[in-house]
């Protein structure tokens, strides 16, 4: 039995709810004034899929949204005049272009439409152009999310406990296969950002200065009262959790996960994440010397 993809189903439904809307609606469309209203309405509905679509996707970056706005506007465009066609052909005597356009800016139809799109377009941006939502969010659209639950993706043992990287691309698509993965920063040991993949909308130098400063006061802590030197440092919010940890003494990683994975998977993946990403370091900047000598007893972040 021939199985239909549920995004490719509910896309068809979209469409389907779009022009009949519109081919509904259209008898109670006032047919003046549309070099006004058109204009408008294009500029208003743009407006609403661009902020639907940065909110309801935080990973979402500015040209991903404006390119899910601008799709938006031409489905709702094409769909509306299809039903203005369509309830024009049942007309005598009316000018078939005004029909189409009337249906299309009727203001009834616009807030359902943009409704549906809203709540259901991300079901058809999965099978149009799954680029505009990112990965993740096309796998869990999809239902192909990997399991919490022994679900990561990495090679469970890498040769030699670490995958070489030729470059950041590469080293960030692996990491990237990580589940529950949100993005990466690394960072030099004055605290400046060297690399990072985070779409999140932070400010990733801020972040990256305080969590450094905040890890260094933390082993301070420790050794202060006598304990061993901090290796790395976890924090866990409502919907992250945040790994900082030193590779050598030239850079440090900050790894954010999301709450979906726990803690013990996370921590089983630590050791060859920041063990690759020290030997690409070490390969790319090998003039930098492996130890800082008179600095060595202020690191408070020690990676085994």
């Amino acid at each position: 039995m021939t199985t239909v993809d549920r995004n490719v189903v509910v896309t068809l439904l979209i469409l389907i709810e779009l022009v009949a809307v519109a081919a509904a609606l259209a008898p109670i469309t006032p047919y003046d004034n549309l070099a006004v209203l058109i204009p408008l309405v294009l500029m208003i509905e743009t407006v609403v899929y661009f902020i639907a679509s940065m909110v309801a996707n935080p990973r979402a970056t500015i040209g991903m949204a404006f390119g899910t706005a601008v799709l938006f506007v031409i489905v709702r465009a094409v769909c509306g005049i299809v039903g203005g066609i369509i309830y024009g052909s049942s007309l005598a005597g009316e000018s078939a272009s005004t029909v189409q356009f009337a249906a299309w800016t009727n203001p009834v139809a616009v807030i359902v439409q943009v409704a549906t799109l809203v709540l259901a377009g991300p079901y058809m941006l999965a099978v149009v152009f799954p680029d505009l939502l990112g990965r993740d969010a096309v796998e869990r659209i999809s239902g192909k999310a990997a399991s919490p639950v022994g679900g990561t993706t990495l090679e469970s043992n890498p040769a030699g406990g670490f995958i070489q990287a030729f470059s950041y691309e590469e080293l960030g698509a692996f990491i990237r296969k990580s589940h529950g993965i949100e993005g990466f920063i690394i960072y030099s040991q004055e605290g400046l950002v060297v690399w990072h993949d985070l779409p999140l909308r932070i400010d990733i130098d801020r972040l990256t200065a305080r969590v450094l400063s905040s890890s260094v006061q933390v082993g301070d802590i420790m050794q202060d009262n006598g304990l061993t030197k901090v290796r790395r440092v976890m924090v866990e919010t409502r919907e992250h959790f945040l790994f900082a940890t030193t590779l050598n003494h030239n850079f440090g990683l900050i790894l954010l996960f999301n709450s979906k994975v726990t803690p013990e998977e996370i921590l089983s993946r630590i050791a060859v994440i920041a063990k690759s990403s020290r030997e690409f370091l070490q390969w790319k900047y090998p003039a930098l010397p492996l130890a800082a000598g008179m600095n060595k007893e202020k690191l408070s972040l020690e990676i085994a």
